[in-house]
């Protein structure tokens, strides 16, 4: 695809990284926008561009990147909105996870083409790693141009693309949110309540439990999911089940209500995956069927 000449509203982690990742593409940062000045000077001299504010830019691009904080977009848009230059044949995107490019209607009145782009992966803080997007998935959503571009661009960064609706991006970000933030707070969950019965010091287990999930997850990409299950539910050994919820007995209600979700579902698993069948299957099932939702007896 032909270079683009973009503007970064936003330098933060992840506008950043994703800027720095178009330049390797061969793309270039023509101007950054942002309210930190330690922020702001950090992406000029990595993006080897200046400073830019909406309306008196002074320099011609082809498209507007905004990565800044969601409830910050709306206005960043109005901003470049009232800007006299004219936008047909333009891109205005955002890299927001939960909002749909309903809310660049501005700069789509004005003739933008608009859309989401925004890339399944943690970013905590901003990487200049070569490949940083590789096989990594990207959120998209928008006009028939911008997916067109989106295509092409996820193309050069050797990412996937999955395509969205306005409507379903909420629940998009949320099941993000749950694989990625969400899922520490899960591990923390459990290595707390493991230390606690073990009289163990708090953080003494999370180390042991991180590389396991880990090395799940590794499993999972390399083997595919259905191939990576291991566990009792899998081994139909109930005697190590009842071991389990005898200790549940004795935890809070969320603990037992959590098993038993993520216990039914890894028995869908199994079952589907054809690792659990037969009387095997239907002993597990068995078991689980007397078991109370929330109530281990």
């Amino acid at each position: 695809m032909r270079s683009l000449r973009f503007v970064l509203a936003g330098p933060g982690a992840l506008g950043l990284s994703l800027s720095w990742a178009l330049c390797r593409m061969g793309h270039r940062c023509v101007g950054v926008q942002g309210h930190g000045a330690s922020g702001t000077a950090r992406a000029r001299v990595r993006l080897k561009t200046t400073s830019i504010v909406p309306g008196r830019e002074g320099v011609a691009f082809d498209l507007l990147l905004i990565a800044v904080p969601d409830d910050a977009i709306a206005t960043v848009c109005r901003a470049w909105s009232r800007s006299s230059h004219g936008w047909h044949g333009r891109f205005a995107i955002h890299a927001s996870g939960a909002l749909s490019s309903e809310i660049l209607e501005p700069l789509r009145r004005r003739g933008a083409h608009c859309g989401s782009f925004h890339p399944l992966t943690s970013l905590p803080r901003a990487s200049f790693e070569p490949g940083l997007f590789a096989g990594v998935t990207f959120g998209v959503e928008g006009d028939a141009a911008f997916r067109t571009l989106a295509r092409s661009l996820v193309a050069g960064l050797r990412g996937r693309v999955l395509h969205l609706s306005p409507a379903t991006k909420a629940a998009y970000h949320l099941a993000a949110c749950l694989s990625s933030g969400y899922l520490l707070a899960y591990l923390t969950l459990i290595s707390e309540a493991f230390e606690q019965k073990a009289s163990m010091k708090p953080g003494q287990s999370m180390d042991g439990f991180l590389d396991l999930a880990s090395a799940t997850l590794r499993n999972a990409e390399r083997a595919g999911l259905q191939r990576s299950l291991t566990g009792p539910i899998l081994r139909a050994d109930l005697g190590t089940l009842q071991l389990h919820e005898k200790v549940l007995r004795r935890m809070p209600d969320v603990y037992r209500t959590a098993y038993r979700i993520l216990a039914e579902k890894l028995l869908d698993l199994g079952e589907r995956s054809g690792r659990l069948k037969g009387a095997a299957a239907r002993r597990v099932r068995r078991h689980f069927s007397r078991l109370p939702m929330g109530k281990i007896r």
